[in-house]
């Protein structure tokens, strides 16, 4: 046998009775006589006599397997000689005081002389195998005889000096002995011996009890008693671990059965409690390699699968039958264990202790009388008593290993219903109250205990929470359900006042899922959460303790007493009823809350029990009938607003969002279809679009990804695994010290890992076994194709069941929304998942019917489908760079065919109806044409998205799309007040067509009330919607009004005089190779500050990369253009800088800077000439033409280019081109010299340009050339004489300008102003006889009118072309 040095950690279940003898060294140095060359004869007596020799001792090779003795090999020559032998002895099962161990010491002749034996007896000596009683081993130094030992002499031993025997080296120990034993029947334990023999004692009624040299009276046996119990902690493990059944079998039979002493009884239960407690805590501490994945130790489980049973009290009862208990009863404790019996074989004898059948079953003393008169306790009565009562280290010793003592008094409760026939007997009589109190009172302090010590004792309170977890399973099974749930209410009470109170709850809420998780594990869990009266499974599979009963209890509800919402709702009618999956949605809903704090981690383990719990639905065959699993699916409706509340979360398509995500399809698709669709009728229109979306994230959730993906993922993983294997051959073999590994680890230089695994986040983590990704020799990293197949066929499966039922679900939308016509939008919905779930990878099978849903669908709501299909080409061709209109086209035609070839629909009118969508269709993509060639046109693009937007003026929604995509266009290239136009179009479409549905005073009548703008139509803006919110009571968005209109205003107050709008050109068209636009001039708006160079360099280079920069030309001037003048083969633009014109009359209501930049119309631009056809000549001879351009609509409008609509031209004669700079100028001194702030720089500019000498054609000039002589012609007199007061205003401003000057200059300019003023006098002095000359003409006395007045008699020529 191997005698390792490791503790044994298995009881005895085999017969062993071994004594191995180890002889070690002899001295005969000091023996008188020839003793050299030696040996040791070895014998196992029972008794004095040579022939007393038992043949026990085990043979060596080629030997009997048994003899009565043994030698030990012959050393010779020496007297002192060492031997190595083991000999190997078969223990009699009993022992008596004459058994011993005789060791003979032989000297061995080399050379045999004649008439003198070969071997001569030198020594004796021997060893008794008992003393007081136990059986004697260990290191021995014994005495040897020179004689043979007298008679009696085995019942003493050798170290005694008996009278007239002659011993070696004067009676010193002078041989070295060691004798082991192997023993289940001996303890070989003094604390263990002391114990057994008091119980044996009290059995037997044997007294007084010897015990070593200790004679026990009856009198003393009490206190000697509980001694012994409390010295069982000190006994040593191994003989504890051997003899565990038949302790721990005493200790219960203790509390059980109190023991009668002199009448009395004596309650041992405490005492027996706490030193069951501290044994069972040693073993868990020092046996720590021996547990189960739930940390117990396989021991104690042993014990209590295979031998724990309740000491019988009844002996006359007859043994349970093959019919009986035995052969089918478990429990959900024995259930965890993977070496559970397959049945529970409790067919034995009716004696008092398995582990002992000495014990009689039928009482022989007084004793026994007074114990059959008072009656026996029940074991688990009281060992919740003797839980509820300890304290201090027997209670914590007692939480350790709760698991234990959970375990044992369940199976004790199961074996007192079944012996005491209490099967059948109602629950709630089956165990007393008090019993009830102590297990009330123990699981409130266990979850007092989880609660206030989870942050301290981690492990622990890890264990306690699923032992307590288990304990309430398997009470589910046995005791009163109401009963039961009260304890895990109490439990979850507890927990929660706690959880509200922590900054962090993750980790006690993670205990109270494990908590869930286990008790929902029960067999019955579906009909413990009361389901409707018409689930009515089958027996099930591996029924636990009265299966029948609990199936019939809980079925007691028809669903038609339930209201719809009550079933979809976590409300509280539904957690009434439905308790335990009530608790598991509930935890669910709280945890993937998104507002809910320190609960992220826990999302996949919640997930996970939700999953796990479907899944076990699904694979019972107890639920394998459609109308059974629809009532059980009915326990889980309200998971599916639970997940459609999460939508935003579950789009990383995680293990977690996937595994959700199959617990709702499984939940739609065993629903019962009529519950769901009136809960759907009573959903509102939103939350049916959250259900849609959600249905469209599982298409894309499920999609099948294909067998090359699964082989790409198979490879990355494998190189992934090759990488972090050289990792950490490299770390672990030291070609990279560990000091510098961890630098650079703390460091982040580490690269990351391939394909962003979640290993490269963890590369701050020490190396640890059970974080790295690469384990050697346990899971193979390299798939085989055929594995890579059967998953890729897997993902298909699930792929298309998945769709399916969401087809199925669909279907049921669409017949909700066909009741109910109020909800119609969301037939738009349905249709966008099922186009989604076409464009993924989808099987045959699924897309045969997705087709006949569609078409159905189709079919009954076409004209709904022709404008959602419409408005969907319609935006993809306004959004989409990357469309092909080739294939649009082919498919368009497709669809005319197959709607021709209909012939269930020939005879309606919807092939007509195809017929015109796709007609309609076609003049989509034809317009779309021309905008792909205009694309790096914006202007032309724009106008082709404005006529498209006016062809859909029957269509609102089409008219809404193409408005929003123009705003697109004009947000990319920041025309911001353009988009906003748009929008705003878009806005008074909406309230147009509102005001024709509802007859409401506050909503705006249509487009004309709407007005775009900047900071100054925010106001206008929101003059309409102001009503609006009034009217609705909606405070919160009023509020927000004001808000932004305070913002405006005070934006207008702060960039008073720094705002800048945008630049105006005209551009003309000339030439046949501009097609429509050929002869078209528009108004072209342009960012502030534009100049005329970029914008002609912005069109020259596009139309010069389109025609070709040899055929463009851009003409310089602003002058009339003769198009038969220009090259036929050439295209032309002409750009000129426009600036907003207003009438006299206008300026009186344009104000502000920004009146006179927003809702603009008119346009001038002047152009200088001469008679003789040069631009510019002489002062008398200079003319000017202003040019007047009128668009079709104000500026800003929904375009940056309006069409020119109205010209209108204005030729002044010189003297009116001197009148109009000279009122210029004048308007420039005033604003420099009335400028608040004043500046000095710009005032004299101003007055430099003014007075100054050096000023070419300046006001003198001017001056001298008109005012001179008073003209000849009659018509020019009101010309010289408004000329002449121009002038003289001009000098007061002058004045006035100077005045201001000085009072803003230094010293350092007094010289400069004095200048000034000089020149000034100058000036006026020149001017002052040209300006005080009148003409009398026009002082005459007024006559009567004597014709009509001819307006167009002036010199001033105004002419008319469009």
């Amino acid at each position: 046998m191997d005698f390792s040095s490791t503790l044994p950690n298995k009881n005895c279940f085999k017969i062993w009775n071994l004594l191995y003898v180890y002889p070690q060294s002899l001295n005969f140095a000091n023996r008188q006589g020839s003793a050299r060359n030696i040996t040791v004869k070895v014998q196992f007596m029972y008794g004095e006599d040579p022939s007393n020799a038992m043949p026990v001792i085990f043979g060596k090779s080629s030997c009997p397997e048994f003899s009565k003795e043994a030698y030990t090999a012959v050393v010779y020559h020496n007297r002192s000689p060492d031997f190595h032998e083991e000999i190997k002895i078969k223990l009699p099962a009993t022992l008596t005081d004459h058994h011993h161990l005789l060791f003979t010491f032989y000297h061995v002749s080399c050379q045999q002389k004649q008439n003198t034996p070969l071997e001569t007896p030198v020594g004796y000596t021997w060893i008794p195998m008992l003393q007081n009683g136990r059986l004697k081993t260990g290191q021995f130094c014994l005495p040897v005889s020179l004689e043979k030992p007298p008679q009696a002499y085995s019942v003493l031993s050798p170290e005694v000096p008996l009278p007239g025997m002659k011993w070696v080296d004067n009676h010193k120990g002078v041989f070295n002995v060691e004798v082991v034993a192997v023993s289940s029947l001996h303890t070989q334990d003094p604390y263990l011996d002391k114990f057994f023999a008091l119980v044996h004692a009290l059995d037997e009624h044997m007294f007084p009890v010897r015990i070593g040299d200790m004679r026990i009276m009856e009198n003393n046996l009490e206190n000697e008693l509980k001694s012994s119990i409390s010295a069982l902690n000190s006994s040593q493990l191994e003989p504890v671990v051997r003899f565990l059944h038949l302790l721990l079998d005493k200790l219960i039979l203790l509390v059980v059965r109190p023991p009668v002493i002199a009448g009395q009884i004596v309650n041992l239960g405490q005492a027996s409690f706490e030193a069951m407690a501290s044994i069972i805590n040693r073993l868990h501490k020092n046996l720590d390699g021996n547990q189960d994945q739930h940390g117990r130790n396989s021991l104690l489980a042993s014990y209590i699968y295979y031998v724990f049973r309740l000491p019988n009290t009844y002996p006359n009862s007859p043994s349970p039958g093959p019919g009986g208990l035995g052969g089918s009863v478990h429990y959900a404790t024995m259930a965890r264990s993977a070496v559970r019996p397959a049945s529970l074989n409790l067919n034995r004898s009716r004696s008092l202790s398995n582990s002992n059948p000495d014990i009689s079953g039928t009482p022989t003393s007084p004793d026994d009388e007074v114990r059959s008169i008072i009656g026996t306790k029940l074991f688990h009565e009281e060992l919740a008593l003797q839980w509820v009562v300890c304290s201090g280290s027997v209670r914590e010793a007692a939480l350790q290993q709760a698991w234990f003592f959970f375990e044992l008094m369940v199976k004790s409760m199961v074996h007192h219903l079944y012996f005491a026939d209490k099967l059948d007997t109602a629950r709630k009589n089956r165990f007393p109250e008090r019993f009830m109190d102590d297990v009330t009172a123990l699981v409130s302090t266990i979850a007092g205990d989880i609660v206030s010590r989870f942050q301290k004792d981690t492990e622990m309170v890890e264990r306690l929470n699923t032992s307590l977890a288990f304990f309430l399973n398997d009470l589910l099974s046995i005791m009163d359900r109401g009963f039961v749930f009260h304890l895990i209410k109490t439990c979850y009470k507890q927990v929660s006042s706690k959880l509200y109170n922590l900054p962090n709850p993750s980790n006690l809420a993670s205990l109270r899922l494990d908590f869930l998780r286990i008790i929902c594990s029960h067999e019955h869990y579906v009909t413990l959460n009361l389901p409707c009266s018409l689930l009515t499974p089958p027996a099930s599979p591996s029924p636990s303790v009265s299966s029948a009963t609990s199936q019939s209890s809980g079925f007691s509800t028809n669903v038609q007493d339930q209201k719809i919402a009550n079933m979809f709702e976590l409300s509280v009618p539904f957690r009434q009823q439905h308790y335990l999956a009530g608790l598991v949605l509930t935890e669910l809903a709280v945890i993937l809350d998104p507002d809910a704090e320190g609960l992220f981690g826990l999302h996949k383990k919640v997930i996970n029990m939700v999953h796990n719990l479907l899944s076990s639905h699904d694979s019972d065959p107890r639920y394998a009938d459609p109308q059974v699993k629809a009532r059980v699916a009915m326990l889980y409706l309200p998971l599916i607003g639970v997940i459609m509340e999460t939508v935003p979360q579950l789009y990383d398509f995680t293990e977690s969002s996937r595994s959700l995500l199959i617990c709702l399809l499984w939940v739609l698709k065993n629903a019962d279809e009529s519950v769901l669709q009136k809960w759907f009728t009573d959903l509102s229109v939103l939350q049916l679009n959250r259900l849609l979306d959600l249905l469209y994230l599982c298409v894309s959730c499920f999609e099948y990804k294909g067998k090359k993906v699964f082989e790409r993922m198979n490879s990355l993983t494998f190189k992934k695994s090759k990488d972090m294997r050289a990792k950490l051959e490299e770390a672990i073999l030291g070609s990279i010290g560990a000091r510098q590994e961890m630098v650079r680890r703390s460091r982040g230089q580490l690269e990351r890992s391939p394909s962003g695994s979640a290993f490269g986040s963890q590369e701050n983590l020490r190396w640890r076994k059970d974080m790295t990704h690469w384990r050697q020799n346990t899971e193979k990293l390299d798939k085989s194709r055929a594995e890579i197949e059967h998953e890729a066929l897997i993902d298909g499966n699930l792929a298309t069941e998945a769709n399916l039922i969401i087809l199925d679900t669909l279907e049921i939308v669409v017949q909700t929304v066909s009741v109910t016509e109020s909800k119609e939008s969301i037939l738009g919905g349905v249709l966008k998942v099922l186009l989604h779930s076409m464009a993924c990878n989808q099987s045959a099978l699924y897309l045969q019917h997705c087709f006949a849903t569609q078409r159905a669908l189709v079919s009954k709501n076409f004209a709904r489908v022709k404008m959602q299909v419409t408005m969907s080409l319609s935006s993809l061709v306004g959004t989409s760079q990357n469309f092909n209109e080739e294939f649009l086209r082919r498919s368009l035609k497709t669809i005319l065919t197959y709607a021709e070839e209909d012939l269930e629909l020939r005879e309606t009118t919807f092939p007509d109806q195809v017929q015109d969508l796709v007609f309609n269709l076609h003049m989509i993509l034809s317009d779309t044409v021309k905008m792909k060639e205009h694309q790096e046109d914006p202007e032309m693009l724009i106008d082709l998205m404005y006529r498209i937007a006016k062809g859909y003026q029957n269509s609102p929604d089409l008219r809404l799309t193409w408005l929003q995509n123009m705003a697109g266009k004009h947000s990319e290239r920041s025309n911001h007040a353009e988009s906003a136009q748009c929008l705003v179009h878009s806005a008074a479409l909406v309230a147009e067509y509102l005001s024709m549905l509802e007859d409401r005073k506050y909503l705006p009548v249509g487009c004309v009330t709407f007005q775009a703008g900047m900071y100054e139509a925010v106001n206008e803006v929101y003059k309409v919607l102001i009503p609006i919110h009034e009217a609705n009571r909606d405070a919160k968005k009023l509020s927000a009004i004001h808000g932004k209109l305070q913002e405006a205003f005070s934006k207008i107050v702060h960039q008073d005089g720094k705002r800048m709008f945008g630049t105006y050109f005209r551009v003309g068209f000339y030439g046949t190779k501009f097609g429509d636009l050929d002869e078209q001039e528009f108004v072209y708006k342009e960012p502030a500050i534009t100049k005329l160079a970029e914008i002609s360099h912005r069109l020259e280079g596009f139309y010069g990369e389109r025609f070709g920069e040899d055929v463009l030309e851009v003409i310089k001037d602003s002058n009339p253009v003769d198009k038969c003048k220009l090259d036929p083969n050439k295209a032309y633009i002409q750009i000129t800088y426009v600036e907003p014109y207003f009438d006299t009359y206008e300026m009186k209501d344009r104000i502000t800077y920004f009146d006179k930049n927003y809702n603009l119309r008119r346009f001038m631009y002047c152009t200088p000439f001469t008679l003789d056809g040069r631009a510019h000549g002489d002062l008398h001879e200079q003319f000017k033409r202003k040019t007047i351009l009128t668009t079709s609509h104000a500026f800003p409008y929904i375009k940056t280019r309006i069409n020119v609509i109205h010209k209108e031209e204005i030729i002044l004669t010189p003297i009116e081109v001197a009148i109009e700079d000279m009122q210029k100028k004048t308007q420039e001194l005033a604003f420099a010299t009335h400028q608040d702030p004043a500046d000095p720089k710009m005032l004299q500019m101003v007055l430099q340009g003014s007075v100054g000498t050096t000023v070419n054609q300046g006001p003198l000039e001017v001056a001298q050339v008109f005012l001179s002589e008073i003209p000849n012609d009659p018509k020019l007199f009101r010309h010289h004489n408004k000329l002449r007061l121009c002038f003289k205003d001009f000098t007061k401003r002058c004045e006035d300008a100077l005045r201001k000057n000085k009072s803003l200059i230094g010293p350092d300019q007094k010289e400069y102003q004095r200048e000034l003023e000089r020149n000034y006098h100058r000036l006026k002095e020149a001017l002052q006889p040209l300006i005080n000359r009148k003409i009398p003409q026009l002082y005459k006395a007024v006559l009567p009118v004597t014709c009509h007045r001819d307006s167009f008699s002036r010199m001033s020529l105004r002419k008319m072309e469009i």
